[in-house]
Formats: C-alpha cells, structure tokens, sequence
C-alpha cells in the first residue's frame, strides 16, 4: 500500500502578495517549502492554469503600482526619482532609429512637467541656499 504525504498548505493569499512584489515561482515555492513543479501543479488543481498564465496579471498590476507610486514620489518633489523617471521616460522614448516612430505629444507633455518641477525644486534650494548665505555674514 502506497502512503501519500499530506499536502503542504498554500496561503493563497500570500501567494497572489508574493507575485505581486515580483517573486519568482522558485522564490515563492520555498516561502511554502515546496518545489517549483508542486506550486506549479497546485496552482493547476485549483485555477485550472499554469502558474505563468496565474501570476501574469498579478506581476503586471505589481509593476504598474510601483510605477504610480514612484511617479507620485516624484510629484511629491523627491528629486531622485524625477531624475531617475526623466532619464528613464526621456531614454525609452528617443527614436532608436530614423525609421522610428514620433514620440506622442502625452509623452513630450509629461516629460516636459516633470523637468518645469525638478527646475522649480532645484530653484527652492538655491534661494535657501541664498537666504543662507546671506544670513551667514
């Protein structure tokens, strides 16, 4: 007669928190204690899916909030993300080639306040860098 272990229980909903953050299918078997395939076969049994098909959604909704919160840090007037969000948006819009596409006016308008605010920060600090200054003497 053949035993079977019991099943190692899932957290379904620590899994979908898991995917969301961006961990691997590997990284989150071993959050279980399981191995990649078993994770893979469960997700199966109880979504009728792969896990690739399972957490494709999930991984697009955890890169879409990190995008909205860093971009509402830079808002904010967190001068390193509108440094880091400038170079990234500004680099993956140039044309790559001559044959390239235009880059949409939605683009060139959001670039454009994002470099109007980190002038406008860049200005703050260089009056309170005066005012210093000339409290200084």
């Amino acid at each position: 007669m053949v035993s079977h272990r019991p099943e190692k229980p899932i957290d379904w909903i620590l899994l979908d928190k898991l995917i969301l953050r961006q961990n691997t299918k590997d990284e989150i078997a071993g959050q279980f204690d399981m191995h990649h395939d078993t994770l893979a076969r469960r997700i199966q049994d109880k979504y009728g899916v792969t896990f690739t098909a399972y957490a494709a959604s999930i991984y697009s909704k955890g890169k879409g909030t990190l995008r909205s919160r860093q971009w509402d840090k830079a808002m904010e007037g967190n001068v390193q993300l509108l440094i880091k969000l400038g170079e990234c948006y500004l680099d993956d819009q140039k044309p790559k080639k001559e044959d390239a596409a235009p880059v949409p006016e939605v683009i060139l308008e959001q670039n454009k306040k994002l470099m109007d605010k980190l002038t406008e920060i860049q200005s703050s600090d260089r009056k309170i860098d005066d005012n210093s200054n000339i409290n200084d003497k």
